[in-house]
């Protein structure tokens, strides 16, 4: 019998942007939330249409938007100022 191996992936999803987000951005990634992983990850689930409504935009509530440095958009950049909140 194959030893089963591990897989490790992504899935990108987008979808349309929580108020928070909306005066910045048209579209943004859907974040599941955690109470949503087992439904999402079930094998059983054999008809992808049967999770598409975990594809959601994020709630607002649950959200904060600061303004941060044009440094955020450089792919070379990696650092904790790519995230500092800015005033604006």
């Amino acid at each position: 019998m194959p030893v089963p191996q591990r897989i490790n992936f992504l899935v990108g999803w987008a979808s349309r942007p929580p108020a928070t987000v909306q005066p910045v951005h048209d579209r943004m990634p859907v974040i599941l939330p955690a109470s949503d992983w087992e439904e999402w990850l079930d094998p059983s689930i054999k008809n992808a249409q049967e999770v598409l409504p975990l594809l959601k935009p994020y709630a607002s509530a649950a959200m904060i938007a600061n303004a941060v440095s044009a440094i955020v958009n450089s792919p070379t950049r990696d650092s904790p100022e790519c995230i500092q909140a800015k005033d604006i």
